[in-house]
């Protein structure tokens, strides 16, 4: 699909990260909707979003369509939000906890034999990571391709989280999609969505110097004694 001529440049960007025809589709319906109202993203509030949402075209829509078109456009204003072009980013209407889906959870049942309770939950959060990501920009893990998820990879390091946590991450993503592999539910490799080189190095600490104390102690420690010369008495 070809890019509108009128898009602004950063939206351009936007959507050739790899996004998927509906929010493609939205993202341009927009900023039609702004443009015809004279306003500029820096105007654009929250009570315009929920206007938006409610009549995007000629016609007001149902609730629930409502819901789905502001999931679809939050990764969008997110990313807007994050470069200073909009005030404010939509609360979403999830649960506060990320509802996985049913492949999701069929993965994490037959994790259950062989993980501990703590695995299996770190594997939870990595995967509401990965589905937060996705569902934001409209795409399927057993649709992916590479180019549209590399552009994760660097969210992950923009969020600022720990270069352990980002390579857990990865690692167990990369474990489900090797799982929907061979339940025959993917399109590309999973390796070659996830590479190794994707992994970020982890860092490795020296081992902490000895303090001045413990160097005097471990130098008298080492010193080999000698037995004391006793003097004759004459």
């Amino acid at each position: 699909m070809r890019l509108p001529p009128d898009l602004p440049p950063f939206a351009r960007r936007f959507l050739r990260a790899g996004v998927k025809r509906r929010s493609r589709l939205l993202i341009y319906t927009l900023h039609r909707w702004l443009d015809r109202r004279r306003l500029t993203l820096a105007e654009f509030t929250p009570a315009h979003f929920r206007q938006f949402l409610a009549r995007p075209g000629r016609v007001r829509i149902a609730t629930k369509l409502r819901f789905q078109y502001g999931n679809l456009l939050r990764g969008y204003l997110q990313w807007l939000y994050d470069r200073g072009h909009v005030g404010f980013v939509p609360e979403s209407r999830r649960r506060r906890s990320l509802e996985l889906p049913t492949l999701a959870c069929e993965f994490l049942a037959s994790l259950a034999p062989t993980h501990r309770s703590s695995t299996r939950h770190r594997y939870v959060y990595s995967l509401r990571k990965l589905y937060a990501w996705l569902d934001a920009r409209g795409l399927e893990p057993e649709r992916l391709t590479r180019s549209e998820l590399a552009p994760w990879f660097q969210a992950l390091h923009a969020s600022g989280l720990h270069v352990v946590s980002r390579s857990h991450i990865l690692i167990d993503v990369r474990a489900y999609l090797h799982w929907l592999s061979e339940q025959r539910r993917m399109r590309t490799a999973p390796d070659e969505l996830i590479r190794r080189t994707d992994l970020p190095k982890l860092p490795q600490y020296l081992p902490r110097p000895l303090t001045t104390e413990a160097t005097v102690n471990y130098n008298a420690g080492s010193t080999p004694r000698t037995s004391p010369v006793h003097g004759h008495c004459s």
